[in-house]
């Protein structure tokens, strides 16, 4: 697209920062490290809490600031303290309301007002089949081991409780007993006082028990050399119409066997239907973790090697560690409760072995549609990943066994603006372009591809920040040129006209492979190591054809060789154009001293020749560079006037496997047309094209390395 040429070519274009925390490279900011936590929520107030196995629940007061560290957080539950307690989940009401769930002896849900500390304490009903009669004297909890809590769009909060059991032991004639009260599922709606649970003795009992989806367990009492029927209650999720609740495998009262599955409740707890193993694709032990977005549902296995699933549009699709090789070990395990998402479409999978980042968009079969994240490749001080949450979309909290992360993680709303929303003839006629047809019949058809490596997740280079996707587009997005050229990309060389006659289809492959090939050349002088000369891809099919490369003539050597004129051009290219990418803008592309001297050349001696003077410029030519944050790619239409006009060149962010790439595509024709100068220029501009959208990308790089 953007090339220029001499007379007949012209070419267009934590123990850092506070107390206990770390902050560390790559955005990742480590707190209370050597601290083992088990779960983390971020409440309405912006607070980030996390709980910890019997010791304590920890809180940082408004997380986004990012700064100071968590600190306990002196809450007593009436009997003892939350220090005596597994915190197994913790969620957070739209009421600046906590509501934090604890297990073991004594274990319940406490409702804690996130600003004053205090609370409210919910207790277990004594409703279970060895004592039937009994009045339920708790807050309505079928056991003392809430499990996992999820708050909807109601502000329902919705638990999944696993058994607890009782052992009596028998004193005088009396026998020792064993009970066991199975888990189940509960939820308190907005301004209730008590949970209400479902499926319970009493409703058994009333006849009132959902039987057909959710029997009572059968065994309870003194089950002997029975297995206890324990109906456990893994994991609960919503989003804006479903509920979805994972369940142990178990037999009912009603003699049915209900294997392994995953139970939908619509928000008013009606039953919708349910998924077993043999429905989404994967298989073993329970469902043990799920994340339930609004377009796709994600659901994983207890058992390391095996996967996890993904619902979307009504379909599953299973993804097994084989079919992430490039970055999975064969034998790693979602951990259980470990996954959540954003409104973005982002979900992370916390695992035994690190964290795996969807990038929302791509296929979830691919792998470059994912990250993955290890204490190697990344300041985690963990690869076991127990839990997170989403602070604002775009902020990740996440903890881990050895301390709590705070990245900034996850991509942006997608622009809504279509090219053609643009109301440009130059951008329609673009679109409208059916390159095959082009390709047989117009000789000033171009096309060629350039890709190159920004950043690798598994180098050994300390990127301050994440080598994602979203964050190499985000960085393009915002400094237009980063995806679109200023004087300094291009090259300091012109080459001969006949050489460009002369080329075929191969010999164009092989500048361009020379090009995608390019090791920087680094100097004091040359920071970026760009492609100065156009010698430097042309030197080997010179000598093979030998075909002299021409020089500048010398009377305008004096001009160009010196690069002040062009530094002074970039300014002006910066003072004219906003500096980030703005949709259906037109901004002023400058050329280099070399190229405007050669533009001079043309309108004085050969413009009524050279395809009737359609160049609206010596000095610049003029493009739109189109967002698509839905692709991540960023696209340059030439506008009417541009010495390639009608063409384009996308810029497309991309991973294979942890490497970040962009792929630069240029594709369309030539003014001049399907003419024997229109394939000279199309020719020059695979070549120039090619080396300029090089010298952005090792720009890029550079940029990219030197964030903060």
């Amino acid at each position: 697209m953007f090339s220029r040429s001499c007379q007949l070519v012209l070419a267009s274009l934590l123990f850092l920062i506070f107390l206990n925390e770390r902050a560390v490279g790559q955005q990742f900011h480590v707190f209370n490290e050597g601290e083992s936590f088990s779960c983390i929520a971020v409440d309405s107030l912006g607070n980030i809490w996390s709980g910890t196995d019997k010791s304590g629940l920890f809180k940082l007061a408004d997380g986004s600031e990012g700064g100071g560290a968590f600190s306990l957080v002196p809450i007593v539950d009436g009997n003892r303290g939350l220090e005596d307690h597994l915190i197994s989940s913790i969620a957070a009401d739209g009421n600046q309301n906590l509501w934090v769930a604890y297990t073991d002896a004594g274990g319940g849900i406490n409702k804690v007002d996130n600003s004053s500390h205090s609370f409210v304490r919910f207790s277990v009903d004594r409703n279970q089949e060895c004592f039937p009669n009994s009045d339920n004297f708790g807050e309505g909890l079928p056991t003392i081991n809430p499990n996992h809590l999820t708050v909807d769009k109601n502000n329902t909060v919705w638990g999944a409780f696993r058994y607890h059991d009782i052992f009596v032991p028998g004193v005088g004639t009396l026998p020792s007993e064993y009970y066991v009260y199975p888990g189940s599922m509960a939820y308190i709606r907005e301004g209730e006082d008590r949970f209400t649970s479902i499926s319970v003795y009493q409703d058994y009992l009333d006849g009132n028990e959902v039987e057909d989806y959710f029997p009572y367990p059968a065994n309870n009492c003194n089950p002997g050399m029975e297995m206890a029927q324990t109906r456990n209650c893994q994991s609960v999720s919503s989003n804006n119409e479903e509920v979805w609740l994972s369940v142990f495998p178990y037999t009912g009262k009603n003699g049915v066997f209900n294997p392994s599955r995953i139970i939908r409740f619509d928000l008013d707890a009606n039953y919708l239907g349910e998924y077993a193993f043999a429905d989404v694709g994967i298989s073993g032990g329970i469902f043990n973790a799920m994340y339930v977005g609004d377009e796709k549902q994600w659901v994983s296995t207890s058992f390391a090697g095996n996967g996890f699933a993904v619902r979307e549009n009504g379909n599953w699709t299973a993804v097994l560690p084989e079919d992430l090789s490039c970055m999975l070990p064969e034998d790693i395990r979602v951990n259980d409760n470990a996954i959540w998402g954003n409104a973005h479409g982002n979900v992370f999978i916390g695992t035994n072995k690190g964290l795996l980042v969807y990038d929302g968009r791509g296929e979830v079969k691919d792998p470059s549609s994912y990250t993955f994240f290890t204490t190697e490749n990344s300041a985690l001080p963990s690869n076991n990943i127990v839990g997170g949450t989403s602070q604002d979309n775009t902020v990740q909290w996440i903890a881990t066994d050895n301390g709590i992360v705070q990245v900034s993680m996850g991509h942006f709303p997608s622009d809504e603006v279509d090219p053609s929303d643009c109301g440009e003839e130059d951008i329609d006629l673009i679109m409208a372009q059916d390159h095959d047809y082009l390709r047989e019949n117009d000789r000033s058809f171009h096309d060629y591809t350039v890709t190159t490596e920004i950043c690798d997740l598994n180098s050994d280079n300390e990127y301050k920040v994440p080598c994602t996707v979203e964050n190499v587009y985000k960085l393009m997005k915002e400094n237009v040129a980063l995806t679109a050229p200023t004087p300094e990309y291009f090259t300091h060389d012109n080459f001969s006209p006949v050489l460009l006659s002369t080329l075929s289809s191969s010999g164009l492959d092989d500048i361009v492979e020379r090009v995608n090939n390019w090791e920087p050349q680094v100097t004091e002088e040359n920071p970026t190591g760009r492609i100065r000369n156009v010698n430097d891809v042309l030197s080997f099919l010179q000598r093979q054809r030998n075909v002299e490369v021409v020089d500048v003539p010398a009377m305008f050597r004096g001009l160009y060789k010196t690069e002040q004129m062009d530094l002074a051009l970039m300014e002006l290219q910066a003072e004219e154009n906003p500096k980030s990418v703005v949709p259906c803008h037109k901004y002023k592309l400058y050329n280099n001293t070399n190229m405007i001297i050669r533009r001079s050349m043309y309108e004085r001696t050969l413009d009524s020749w050279f395809c009737g003077g359609n160049l609206h410029s010596k000095d610049y030519d003029e493009i739109y560079a189109f967002p698509d944050d839905h692709n991540y790619s960023i696209t340059n239409f030439t506008a009417n006037g541009h010495f390639l006009y009608p063409g384009k060149v996308v810029r497309k962010v991309v991973n294979e496997c942890g490497k970040v790439k962009v792929i630069s595509r240029g594709v369309g024709v030539q003014y001049c047309g399907d003419s024997r100068t229109g394939q000279i220029n199309a020719n020059g501009n695979v070549v120039i094209g090619s080396i300029l959208f090089k010298n952005i990308d090792l720009r890029l790089i550079k940029a990219f390395e030197e964030q903060e």
